[in-house]
């Protein structure tokens, strides 16, 4: 019986031995990335347009839509958008009818069952929008030149919602 009481004491002190560890690192698991919470634009009570980047030489818009709890809005397709482009308010003009400040603009939509103007893409970034546009030409209705202000116009919907208008200038 003593030779099986010196076995498992053995055993006993080599698991005890065993068990603790000089290593005091704490391996820490990565954070967890939630995912970002999204709701279907057809589920929307609300839609909020929020122009993140436009840039007036080439046309392109990128914008954001959340609802009315903040979730990101997917799977937009039905737009307005309006580029706008003014004169430099500091020069004057040599027309006697300048003070009717005028403008040019060009406008992009797409409703359901219609053929689209521009490319609307939804980026990997749930609810974020790149709208794109390939014969914008500020040159087109006004003096060449002559356009130095700029602006972008979006309405997005879906049925009878209906984002505000939402106006930018150029970013950066």
């Amino acid at each position: 019986m003593n030779k099986l009481t010196a076995v498992v004491a053995s055993l006993l002190t080599l698991t005890v031995i065993g068990c603790s560890s000089d290593d005091d690192e704490l391996i820490e698991s990565p954070p967890i990335t939630p995912a970002p919470q999204v709701i279907n634009i057809a589920n929307a009570n609300e839609l909020n347009v929020t122009v993140e980047k436009f840039d007036p030489a080439t046309g392109l818009v990128r914008f954001s839509i959340a609802d009315d709890n903040s979730l990101a809005v997917t799977d937009a397709k039905n737009y307005h958008i309006v580029y706008f482009g003014f004169p430099d308010s500091d020069r004057p003009s040599a027309n006697p009818k300048a003070w009717k400040r005028w403008h040019v603009y060009y406008q992009y939509q797409c409703a359901a069952g219609d053929d689209c103007d521009g490319v609307l893409t939804e980026t990997v970034d749930s609810g974020h929008y790149q709208f794109e546009v390939q014969d914008l030409d500020w040159d087109a209705n006004a003096v060449p030149g002559a356009v130095q202000r700029y602006q972008v116009g979006i309405r997005v919907s879906h049925g009878d919602l209906f984002s505000d208008f939402e106006l930018a200038n150029p970013a950066g």
